[in-house]
């Protein structure tokens, strides 16, 4: 079932929709990353907060029966140490064609980067200055392995100290290695994570 457009019809939207992402203090001053470089920091207790004023934003224009929103990443485990970049998956329990998402989530200054299919599904930026990622929204369909996925890898990072330790280990390494390489950076994890989200994400199933 496609859903239509969401929300830029309707003489009566406009007054409920958010036309941009929050500027919090929380956002201003706990997130954000030139977009070429790495760097791994500790927790940042305002990440939650952060998280909640962008999902506000997210469900004015996505609302509950069309998709959930939820905080993902490493930002989403308290403790661990992350990149200060929010991670937020959104499932999409309706069919939204791509132009119809790209449109209503441009309106919430999101950039349309790409499509990475199974791994990452459609994926959105925003920026908090020139060339300096601050939010990450990553776009599939709620029947899609990767949402278990999502879910289950942070849930398990947030249930087991010593995976969380490993993972911390192997961020913090790799960010010394990879400083200036964002995708040698992501590629180098890509075999810790995919193998725990999908060792997680059975359990959940």
């Amino acid at each position: 079932m496609q859903y239509g457009f969401l929300v830029m019809g309707g003489s009566d939207a406009g007054a409920e929709r958010q036309t941009s992402l929050p500027h919090s203090v929380e956002l201003a001053e706990s997130i954000g990353l030139d977009r070429q470089s790495v760097s791994v920091v500790e927790h940042d207790s305002r990440w939650s907060a952060a998280f909640s004023e962008v999902s506000t934003s997210l469900a004015s224009v996505l609302p509950p029966e069309v998709a959930r929103i939820e905080h993902v990443g490493s930002t989403s485990v308290h403790g661990l140490p992350a990149k200060p970049i929010l991670d937020i998956a959104i499932g999409l329990i309706v069919d939204v064609p791509d132009a119809d998402l790209a449109h209503t989530l441009s309106a919430l200054d999101l950039e349309f980067v790409g499509d990475f299919e199974r791994y990452g599904g459609r994926l959105f930026l925003a920026e908090s200055g020139p060339n300096v990622a601050a939010v990450h929204v990553h776009v599939v369909s709620i029947d899609d392995p990767q949402w278990v996925r999502y879910l289950g890898f942070r849930d398990g990072l947030r249930a087991d100290p010593e995976l969380a330790a490993d993972y911390a280990a192997l961020k913090r390494r790799l960010a010394s290695e990879h400083c200036d390489d964002r995708v040698g950076y992501t590629s180098a994890k890509f075999d810790f994570v995919l193998h725990h989200a999908e060792q997680l994400a059975a359990r959940r199933r």
